[in-house]
């Protein structure tokens, strides 16, 4: 292609910045306390975050205290992943992936509560407040061999109780 005397411009996708350079303006503008905004709405910082940060990191799900009663729980989020502590009718916690094993939707649609049971909006799967999966609708004639014990909501890979 022949310049003609145009200036050379960059499409736009070059135009913007790096993750590393917008780190390396972070480094730099921290001494005097500033933080450039730009790190707010860019999509490759984000994406850095969800990967690097909440994807390796111990996150806080709730206090003990929030969910005293057999029963009672409450939804936290994990990056863009929805989670369910909740207290069974044992007293024992758990914490649940909230989305259905069989498609996938939330299950829990308040920020907290007590019940003994969640039920999926989209087909009616119910799951106890352990996450095992304890109904759904012709269960036999529609899913034939499937067994329940192995589709109960998803538990996190690793938690700890709190000790301190």
């Amino acid at each position: 292609m022949i310049n003609r005397g145009q200036p050379e411009t960059k499409p736009a996708s070059t135009l913007k910045p790096t993750v590393r350079e917008v780190m390396d303006r972070i480094d730099d503008g921290l001494s005097r306390g500033r933080v450039p905004a730009e790190i707010f709405g860019n999509p490759d910082i984000y994406q850095a975050e969800l990967r690097r940060i909440f994807g390796r990191a111990w996150v806080f799900m709730a206090h003990e205290s929030e969910i005293e009663a057999n029963g009672d729980y409450v939804v936290r989020k994990i990056g863009e992943d929805s989670f369910v502590v909740t207290r069974d009718e044992h007293g024992q916690i758990h914490v649940l992936f909230d989305a259905c094993r069989h498609r996938g939707v939330q299950i829990c649609r308040s920020d907290s509560g007590n019940s003994s049971h969640f039920r999926c909006p989209y087909h009616g799967w119910t799951y106890s407040s352990d996450g095992s999966l304890v109904g759904a609708p012709l269960w036999k004639n529609a899913l034939g061999g499937m067994t329940k014990e192995n589709n109960g909501l998803a538990k996190q890979p690793r938690w700890s109780p709190s000790t301190a």
